[in-house]
Order: structure tokens, then C-alpha cells, then sequence
């Protein structure tokens, strides 16, 4: 997998791009297609992300619209953690590799390739990134597909206390 600098990804009017918005906080990218909108997250490890963008609808009898982030309705972070655990065991090729309490917040927050490098630079010396990349994703698809099926790791995502009786 090639490193590629957020240059090199899109630019109005190449391939199909008629629209590049940026807001202030210059965090993101909003590229307009004639037929989409996708939304780039920028990154300082290179390694952007890019979601697809849907157009909502309103109907006029809601109140309130909530809008949920990890740690919300929904507790997520060790297991975005323990990927990261896994992904360096796997690097290592060591299963019984556990990661260091004082790791935690070098691993948990924006950047999953700035927390990637992290274990490595720590405990991997000499691996790639984008081998790093490579295995975080494959387990990622593994697990996420695992509790799609009720076999996942069961504290994947728990939810926050007393969300039921608020909802």
C-alpha cells in the first residue's frame, strides 16, 4: 500500500470532482460529485479518511435530533483499543502480547494510524505502517462481521448506563 499526500487525492474538475468545500476549522473536505458528496478527514500520518456523504430529509415533527459520538450512548474505546493491542501482536507475531497500561491514551482518540505508529515506534521497531494498516483492517472486518453474526467480543460495544430507561 503507497503512502499518498492528500495533494494527490482530489482536485476540482479531475476525475469527476466539480466541488472541494472546506470548512473553517480546515479538519475536512467536503468533494462534491455530480451524483455524491464524500467527506474527507485529513490526517497528519497521511492516511485520510473518506466516508460517503447522504442527503437527509426532515420531517418537521421532531424536537430534537441527537447525534452520537463513542463514549455517548455507546462505549466503544477498549475495543477500538484491543484491535490495536491485536494488530501489534500480530506484527510481532506474538499472541500473548498485552500493551501497557500507560499506552492507553497514545492509542485511543482521532488517528488510527498515529495510534499504529505509536506501538509500533514502542514496541515493534522496524515494521511498517502499512503492514500495521493491512492487519487493523483484517480484523476489523473479522470482528465486525463476528458481531453482526452474535460471536463477537461481547463488550464490543456496550451501552451507557441507564441509556435504556432514558430512551
Amino acid at each position: 500500500m503507497k503512502r499518498i499526500n492528500e495533494s494527490d487525492y482530489f482536485k476540482i474538475f479531475r476525475e469527476g470532482v466539480i466541488d472541494i468545500k472546506t470548512p473553517l476549522d480546515e479538519k475536512i473536505d467536503i468533494i462534491s460529485f455530480s451524483d455524491k458528496k464524500l467527506c474527507y478527514v485529513k490526517s497528519g500520518m497521511e492516511y485520510p479518511a473518506i466516508y460517503p456523504m447522504y442527503e437527509t430529509h426532515f420531517e418537521p415533527k421532531a424536537e430534537a435530533i441527537l447525534m452520537d459520538l463513542d463514549g455517548t450512548s455507546v462505549h466503544s474505546e477498549n475495543f477500538w483499543m484491543w484491535v490495536i493491542e491485536q494488530t501489534t501482536a500480530r506484527l510481532l507475531q506474538n499472541p500473548n502480547f498485552t500493551r501497557e497500561a500507560e499506552d492507553e491514551s497514545f492509542i485511543s482518540g482521532h488517528s488510527v494510524s498515529e495510534h499504529l505508529q505509536y506501538m509500533i515506534d514502542k514496541y515493534a521497531k522496524g515494521s511498517s505502517l502499512e503492514l500495521a494498516r493491512e492487519y487493523y483492517f483484517e480484523i476489523i472486518n473479522y470482528e465486525m462481521d463476528e458481531i453482526l453474526k452474535g460471536r463477537g467480543k461481547q463488550d464490543a460495544f456496550t451501552p451507557a448506563p441507564n441509556l435504556k430507561e432514558f430512551l
